[in-house]
């Protein structure tokens, strides 16, 4: 067996138990209130499997460090690291960060609009910034629409959403600019250094950086 055979293998094992403890995590607590010890329980095991996959993708990433698709490894990894971990810390509510209040409330009356008026709404209020992207709440509406969320529910879930495929938006809109490897530098370093910002506002988040491009 030749050495890149041997790599695609564990690569291969790697990914599925990356897969495998993501599920476990995500499926088997539920049933609680978001301010339950077993919400603090679950975060404890966010913690830990933190650590796992950071150390799934250092390993993944290293044995296939001379390959082409290294960097859109990079890519994925921080996508479903992203999608997990949100998944995890959300458990026990249907609401995102902060419940409905202040501008969450603004998104959530986007998306209703985007939902009830087939999707050509005006998406802007009066003496508010025009970097409120329309695509976005046309996305979050569709999003809802076609799994059977409620508006409010796209608080929360509009997170997975972004987090599935923004790294990827970034990834390919530097792409023609850049070689693969600087493109999966700044899609990475943009999720973990300003992935903060995107609870509060990911439209505003994702306009400022995509524009640079």
């Amino acid at each position: 067996m030749t050495k890149s055979r041997r790599n695609d293998i564990i690569i291969f094992f790697l990914v599925m138990a990356l897969a495998t403890i993501g599920y476990f995590l995500f499926a088997q607590f539920a049933n609680y209130t978001y301010e339950s010890e077993r919400h603090i329980q679950d975060l404890f095991r966010a913690k830990m499997w933190s650590i796992i996959i950071i150390l799934l993708t250092a390993s993944i990433l290293y044995l296939k460090r001379k390959s082409d698709i290294a960097p859109a490894l990079a890519v994925l990894m921080v996508s479903l690291y992203f999608v997990i971990i949100y998944a995890i810390l959300y458990r026990g509510t249907e609401y995102g960060l902060n419940g409905h209040w202040g501008d969450n409330g603004f998104h959530l009356s986007m998306v209703r609009k985007m939902m009830a008026y087939n999707y050509f709404a005006d998406p802007n209020i009066k003496d508010f910034t025009s970097s409120y992207p329309p695509l976005y709440y046309y996305l979050m509406a569709l999003f809802a629409k076609l799994l059977g969320l409620q508006a409010y529910q796209t608080l929360k879930y509009g997170y997975l959403f972004v987090f599935l495929l923004y790294p990827w938006f970034i990834y390919f809109s530097w792409r023609p600019l850049v070689s693969r490897r600087v493109a999966a530098v700044i899609s990475v370093a943009t999720l973990f250094f300003a992935h903060r910002y995107l609870n509060y506002s990911a439209q505003v988040h994702m306009t400022a950086v995509l524009f640079l491009p």
